[in-house]
């Protein structure tokens, strides 16, 4: 969604450089595109690619970096027990909090996540018989993770879990 946001944003301002470069150019030239030394296209795709370049380029270097910016950003977060874990531990971590967030937060009781996703179930079934269908939001990482709570009462990703729900 952000990314068709951000092109059609770009594609306006593009599309608005190249009528500005070209206004500008005619008008330099008194309006008679005859005094200029190139067309009056010329000159708006000048500008419309002056400005499409480098917020391209930007845009893309985000694209590619923001995994990793994100991932240091939340792993410099964790508290100091946290961080020290080996790298392999520190990934499953961030791996859950990403789960969390992907879900909307973590159930404190694992038999209400249960429940939630029998009800889902059953209003997806609904939906199919109706003739609609409902897209299910991931119940089973909502379960395992609520599960994982529980299991692991004094482990570290337990309260990290619970910091994240916060």
């Amino acid at each position: 969604m952000l990314l068709l946001v951000l092109t059609i944003v770009l594609a306006a301002l593009t599309a608005v450089g190249f009528r500005a470069g070209r206004g500008r150019a005619l008008a330099m030239a008194g309006g008679l595109p005859k005094n200029l030394s190139s067309l009056p296209r010329y000159y708006g795709w000048y500008v419309a690619l002056w400005g499409f370049l480098p917020a391209a380029a930007v845009a893309g270097l985000w694209l590619v970096l923001q995994p990793a910016v994100i991932e240091t950003l939340v792993i410099a977060g964790l508290p100091d027990e946290l961080r020290s874990l080996p790298s392999s531990e520190t990934g499953l971590i961030y791996n859950d909090i990403r789960n969390a967030v992907a879900v909307g937060g973590v159930p404190g009781d694992p038999r209400l996540a249960e429940q939630e996703v029998q009800q889902r179930d059953r209003q997806h079934r609904v939906g199919h018989v109706q003739g609609q269908t409902r897209p299910m939001e991931r119940p089973k990482i909502v379960l395992a993770v609520a599960h994982h709570r529980v299991e692991h009462q004094g482990d570290h990703r337990q309260r990290l879990v619970v910091a994240a729900d916060r």
